[in-house]
């Protein structure tokens, strides 16, 4: 559906639901709804791994040392085994990680510039991995996670002795464009009748909500 034929369905659907006595709501509040609909189902489908559903907002990042990306060294210096870049130089944004893996060479074992999955950790459990002059971890897979740390968020790749880093892939569900008159969501066609769906409900719930009857609706 495009955006006009979603909003078509969208009041159809709302007219159906409720009594005809209650006001219908604006357009650009209808698309407010549409929007907050569209991010309920990504996340959702995000945290359901279900990312074969959301292959029109998949992306795919590169990051090369020494171009785009840097040694990294934590605020309390105890982590300098890294790579990291900025999390808003992925493109279009990074909403949801995915996964990702690092063009590496290792000595230990030998690994002749082949790309290793990396793992997924939190920040707190980065120190573990730290190397300092009396802790050397041995990890063959780096480990990657976001930092919060400082003046702007990174995309953090540890990595231990024995191994040189010359790149990172990165996958990721890219921040959503927004449904306007001039822009149809970029979902595919089969999540379109969900949205409108998750939408209609989003609207009949805010009509108990004195707040939204009493404030402009904010697209969120």
């Amino acid at each position: 559906m495009n955006t006009a034929e979603m909003i078509t369905s969208f009041g159809l659907q709302y007219a159906s639901e409720i009594n005809t006595s209650v006001p219908g709501w604006e357009q650009s509040e209808i698309l407010a709804f549409l929007n907050r609909a569209q991010r309920d189902l990504i996340k959702e489908l995000a945290e359901a791994r279900q990312y074969e559903r959301l292959t029109e907002v998949i992306g795919k990042y590169e990051a090369i040392p020494g171009i785009n990306a840097w040694n990294y060294m934590d605020l309390g210096g105890t982590i300098s085994n890294a790579v990291a870049f900025p999390k808003a130089d992925v493109t279009n944004g990074m909403l949801y990680y995915i996964n990702s893996s690092t063009q590496v060479t290792r000595t230990n074992p030998t690994v002749d510039a082949s790309y290793l999955q990396n793992i997924l950790i939190s920040e707190a459990l980065a120190f573990k991995f730290a190397q300092d002059g009396t802790n050397q971890p041995w990890f063959k897979q780096p480990r990657i996670f976001m930092s919060a740390a400082g003046t702007r968020p990174l995309v953090v790749v540890l990595y231990d002795i024995y191994t040189s880093v010359h790149g990172i892939s990165l996958e990721y569900v890219m921040y959503p464009t927004d449904i306007s008159l001039i822009q149809s969501s970029r979902l595919h066609t089969s999540l379109h009748d969900s949205i409108v769906n998750r939408a209609v409900t989003l609207a009949i719930e805010s009509l108990a909500n004195p707040r939204i009857q009493t404030q402009p609706l904010v697209n969120k």
